[in-house]
């Protein structure tokens, strides 16, 4: 699979945003982090929108760890 870049995406659009890109966003994670910015930045300034499940707010509060018994 081939790397997203966020200045290729066309402007305008409606996007589908997934639990994984707000994570690396979050986390800062090595690879993912610039890119994930990049996507929040193009959304902030309104080049695009996003819609995303109910169920990335459930993922997100629901901690990945081994301790946690959910």
């Amino acid at each position: 699979m081939e790397s997203l870049d966020p200045s290729q995406l066309p402007e305008s659009q409606c996007y589908t945003l997934d639990t994984v890109t707000i994570i690396y966003f979050l986390e800062r994670h090595p690879h993912y982090y610039q890119r994930a910015k990049e996507i929040f930045s193009k959304i902030e300034v309104g080049e695009i929108s996003v819609i995303m499940s109910t169920l990335v707010f459930t993922e997100l509060l629901i901690p990945a760890s081994p301790a946690c018994k959910v």
